[in-house]
Order: C-alpha cells, then sequence, then structure tokens
C-alpha cells in the first residue's frame, strides 16, 4: 500500500469516529440517550403495574375472595337470628336464644365468628316461634325455658353444647308467670310462681328431687350451699341445700335478679335499683345511687355490670365504693322493657343483646 492509499484510509476512518471523538456530537447523543430513559421508565413501570394487576385479578379468579376476619375492638357487633331474646357464655361460646324463628346462634368469642344459628328440637318437636323464652349455663350444659303466650313457664331442654342436640326435657305444667332457673350443686333449680314453689332437678336425668314452697318465688341465685330466693311479697330466703332449712334475709321490694359475686350479693328490683347485701347476714348493705333504670345484672369475674335501658348502655359498678364508675352506650334505639335477659358476662368480655337491631354486642371490659 501506497503512501496515497495510506492517507486515505486514515481520512475515512477519522469521519467513521468522528461521533466519538468531537465532543459537540457526543454531547449530542448523550442527551438524546438521557431524554429517552423516563419515558423508557414510566413505560417499564406501567408494564409492571399491569402485571400486577393482572396477577391479582388472576388470584381472584382462581382461588376466590379472602375472606374479611372479624375485628374484637372494645364494642364489637355480631348479627344473630330474628327476635333474639337471651344472651348466655360458656368459656368458649356466647349463645343467643332467638324467639323469632326458634334458633341458637354460637358466637366463637375469640375470632369473633358467628357460626350458623341451629334450629332448637325438643324430642317429638320443635319449638314454635316465641315459645323460647330464656337460656342459662351450667353443669357442663345449655338450659333453654321454653314459656307459652302467657309467659307461663312449660320446660326446661337441657342441651349438649357441643352438637346443640337435646339430652332431655323437663316438664314444668305451665305454672303461671315466668320464673327464674338457677343451676350449680348437680341440679336445676326452677322458680315457679304459678306453683308457690322452687323445684330441684337433677342436671344430668331431669329427674324430680325436691321442692321447697314458697310464695310466688321470683328470682334464684346459688351461692355453694345456699340457695338464695326472693318472692314476690318481698322477702328474701336463704335456704339451706343440704338441709332444706330456710332463712329469711332482708326484706326488700319486688326482686327480678340476684346475682352473686365480687364479695357480695346482689339484687336487681323491680324498679330498676341495684342493691347490695352482705353474704353472711342476707342484710341490706347499700343501694347503688344513680338515675339510671337497669333492666338486667350480670355479676363474674368481669366484675359487676347493669344495662341501663333508657340510655341503652352498660355501667360498671365498683364492689369497692358500690357506685357506678364506667358507662358504656351500646345501643341506641334501647327497648324499654323490665325483666329483660340481655346481659351476660363471660369470656373475658361484657354481652349485651339489642333485641331491636337482631344484634349481640361485645364490649370489652377493659378498653
Amino acid at each position: 500500500m501506497n503512501v496515497d492509499t495510506r492517507a486515505r484510509a486514515a481520512a475515512q476512518a477519522i469521519h467513521r469516529s468522528r461521533t466519538r471523538l468531537d465532543p459537540v456530537a457526543g454531547l449530542d447523543d448523550l442527551l438524546r440517550r438521557r431524554r429517552r430513559q423516563p419515558l423508557q421508565r414510566a413505560a417499564a413501570a406501567g408494564l409492571a403495574l399491569l402485571v400486577m394487576v393482572a396477577a391479582i385479578w388472576a388470584g381472584v379468579v382462581w382461588r376466590g375472595p379472602t375472606p374479611i376476619q372479624p375485628t374484637l375492638g372494645p364494642i364489637t357487633r355480631f348479627r344473630v337470628g330474628p327476635a333474639p331474646v337471651s344472651v348466655a357464655v360458656t368459656p368458649g361460646t356466647a349463645w343467643v336464644v332467638n324467639t323469632g324463628d326458634g334458633s341458637i346462634s354460637r358466637i366463637d368469642p375469640s375470632t369473633g365468628r358467628v357460626q350458623a344459628s341451629a334450629l332448637l328440637l325438643v324430642p317429638g318437636d320443635r319449638p314454635r316461634p316465641g315459645e323460647l323464652g330464656f337460656a342459662t349455663v351450667g353443669e357442663g350444659r345449655l338450659w333453654v325455658l321454653l314459656q307459652g303466650a302467657g309467659g307461663e313457664a312449660i320446660a326446661i331442654v337441657a342441651i349438649d353444647p357441643s352438637t346443640l342436640q337435646p339430652l332431655f326435657d323437663v316438664d314444668l305444667g305451665g305454672y303461671g308467670d315466668q320464673g327464674d332457673l338457677a343451676v350449680g350443686a348437680g341440679a336445676v333449680w326452677a322458680a315457679l310462681q304459678g306453683a308457690d314453689e322452687v323445684r330441684r332437678i337433677n342436671a344430668a336425668t331431669g329427674k324430680l328431687l325436691d321442692r321447697y314452697r314458697l310464695p310466688k318465688p321470683t328470682a334464684l341465685a346459688l351461692d355453694g350451699h345456699t340457695l338464695w330466693v326472693a318472692t314476690a311479697d318481698g322477702q328474701l330466703h336463704r335456704i339451706n341445700t343440704a338441709t332444706g332449712a330456710d332463712r329469711l334475709g332482708a326484706s326488700t321490694a319486688l326482686v327480678s335478679r340476684i346475682r352473686v359475686g365480687q364479695g357480695g350479693v346482689w339484687l336487681l328490683t323491680a324498679d330498676g335499683k341495684v342493691l347490695r347485701l352482705d353474704r353472711r347476714t342476707g342484710r341490706i348493705l347499700a343501694q347503688v345511687p344513680g338515675s339510671f333504670q337497669a333492666a338486667d345484672l350480670a355479676v363474674g369475674a368481669e366484675g359487676v355490670w347493669v344495662y341501663d335501658q333508657h340510655q341503652g348502655a352498660v355501667l360498671r359498678i365498683d364492689p369497692g365504693t358500690n357506685r357506678v364508675v364506667r358507662t358504656i352506650p351500646v345501643i341506641s334505639q334501647p327497648l324499654v322493657e323490665l325483666y329483660s335477659r340481655v346481659l351476660a358476662l363471660g369470656a373475658g368480655a361484657v354481652w349485651v343483646l339489642d333485641k331491636a337491631g337482631a344484634t349481640v354486642v361485645r364490649v370489652d371490659p377493659n378498653r
């Protein structure tokens, strides 16, 4: 290759590399590349978002919707069956009796899940709407009182809480106004106002064990070997369950509830007052002050609570001072009715029945 040929080859090489060697040309190319980068990043982000949405959609279609877990807060509401009338609590379950369709709803207190209501069946038939009175618990069973159209006690049904199957029922004869039930010491105690007696029934077999003649018993509570009984004449009786001996306690007004615990015996009167008795002597120690109108009373590990039917609120009573120390509104449109069985304690909570809303309200007493 001669000198001229080599010179032409060198000139062509310089011409081809001018973009890389010329500072101005290199700067223009760099700016063009940088202007393209945001567009490229935006396009990539859009593509990623599209892929993510498509994946979520595919997951929903393929696997179905993810169930929403209930949140248990200070106040949690659970819808139950039609026309609920009573709530009771065992350590693992809250039970709501629905008289609208003769069913019982089960609620898991740990998760708040409401299990499907099960129709209550009794031997040979099932209760008609309106026949379910109220429920209580004890001796490992759920006890439901059946009542007639006029409120008379018809029967007690013993139910296995694990299966909701009836074990047996006890005929009460339909005596007069609805009475009260207490469970403990291997027996179910039934107050029958129309029969002027309290019956003691074997909790394992349903066999009648004993009768206590008392004038129109209205409320019961069991305290060890003592059965507290209030009668319509304003007397409070203390019956020794081992001997049957009856000792009169204090004379009171008409009493609709007796509850034992938190260091005392607590009475709910028919006019909505709350009294505290000395557990040893049966004498009245105090009346809880306040303008509330109590419709139900519950005493347990969670404290002493009443349901105020005027405010639609639960009130906590301090057993040290016998005064209301906390008021928690729970029902916006409360029904005004006496002798309501809408309050229960258990599983670390206060349970209140909202009849108008067909719900049960769980209240955390510590929040």
